[in-house]
């Protein structure tokens, strides 16, 4: 759900507050599940991401990115938490440019306080260069970076906890920087689980190659 007209003045009129909150708040978890479609080069994901406030002030609006150029190629569908859905703002971008996501919170999350949201999100990956750390959607090879293609904030590394969820083609040949669980295999698709503990902020987290394909 998009932010609604008064709710929008009030984040446009808040613009410096919202500016100095980028770097107050940190994901201490997250959960990523993510539909691989290698034929149209599109990633269907969800990101349920714990938040800690550690700033001195309570926040009204967390301020998340998908940065550029993957950014460009993504679609913010949703927001929500535990008791429904949560307004949101996330304009278009030019190629290259970050994709800014403003949900507002049920409720203001307190100094210190713990929040978790959930932002379901489409990257369109065809013809779309590389993140600087990697996540690539091809016909014929898939990897997922340790960043750069989920909503974060502007000043953030990794997680120190993270579970992936991957649904992909049953038939790719799959790895990952700890070792994937398959969870469920369909008649075409597949899913696999991953979790990882403190990872870098330049590593891939999971690759997958279609049969035949180079690896």
């Amino acid at each position: 759900m998009r932010l609604a007209a008064g709710l929008f003045l009030l984040l446009v009129s808040a613009a410096p507050a919202l500016r100095a909150q980028r770097a107050t708040v940190e994901i201490e978890r997250l959960e990523l599940d993510a539909h691989l479609d290698p034929d149209q080069q599109v990633i269907s994901a969800k990101a349920n991401l714990t938040l800690r406030n550690r700033s001195g002030e309570h926040l009204e609006v967390v301020e998340l990115f998908i940065p550029g150029p993957l950014g460009a190629g993504a679609q913010v569908e949703r927001a929500w938490d535990y008791h429904g859905q949560l307004a949101f703002r996330a304009d278009p971008v030019e190629a290259n440019q970050s994709q800014q996501i403003q949900v507002a919170l049920r409720a203001p999350l307190k100094p210190g306080g713990k929040q978790r949201i959930v932002v379901s999100y489409t990257l369109a990956l065809n013809g779309m260069p590389n993140s600087p750390a990697g996540t690539t959607l091809s016909e014929k090879h898939a990897q997922l970076a340790s960043a750069g293609w989920y909503p974060a904030p502007a000043v953030s590394s990794p997680p120190r906890h993270i579970l992936l969820a991957v649904r992909l083609p049953k038939d790719w040949r799959v790895r990952a920087l700890a070792k994937p669980k398959r969870v469920l295999q369909g008649v075409a698709m597949a899913s696999y689980e991953v979790t990882i503990k403190n990872a870098a902020a330049d590593v891939v987290l999971f690759r997958a190659d279609a049969p035949g394909a180079p690896e």
